[in-house]
């Protein structure tokens, strides 16, 4: 009769463990997010620097140092950032949001975009300034900033945001 017990208490702790939510809402969310850096060999003399962030709903703001009601606002799901190391010492941050809809990344998009970017042909649309390169495509908003103004670190901008662009698929319009 006792192994009995402890044959039924086994099998109700393995449901629970089954069934218990995990430190993370959606797991297979944040893989997919995490799928999305590039790698070292994305772009050459460039790799990533610490560990990914990754934020989910209000956590957003902990990501981010302002502006996450614009995201909230339009439908915001996850992020993740990184940053980038160079070889010669340039550093560079790439931010991926995963909104609801297309709708809602081409809305924070028009948001973001400044008087003294240029136009750049990624993704759907995307914009070059300074220091940064913003685009958006299906549901995701993109943003990558130079951390120094060293033009190594400007002129990788573009080749992370194309390997971005890539993992991401082809534009929907």
């Amino acid at each position: 009769m006792f192994q009995g017990r402890v044959w039924v208490l086994g099998w109700l702790m393995l449901l629970w463990a089954c069934a218990a939510p995990s430190s993370s809402a959606n797991p297979s969310s944040d893989s997919s997010l995490l799928g999305l850096l590039p790698g070292p060999e994305a772009i050459q003399g460039w790799a990533q620097a610490g560990s990914p962030q990754t934020a989910e709903g209000q956590d957003l703001f902990s990501l981010i140092d302002g502006g996450a009601e614009l995201f909230l606002r339009f439908g915001f799901e996850r992020a993740v950032a990184q940053e980038y190391a160079g070889g010669k010492g340039g550093a560079m941050r790439l931010e991926i949001y995963r909104m609801q809809d297309q709708a809602g990344a081409r809305a924070v998009y028009a948001q973001k975009i400044g008087q003294d970017a240029a136009p750049l042909r990624i993704g759907v649309a995307g914009v070059q300034g300074d220091y940064y390169l913003i685009f958006w495509q299906d549901r995701y908003f993109v943003t990558i900033t130079a951390l120094d103004q060293e033009s190594a670190t400007t002129k990788a901008l573009l080749p992370l945001g194309r390997a971005v662009e890539k993992r991401l698929g082809a534009p929907r319009r």
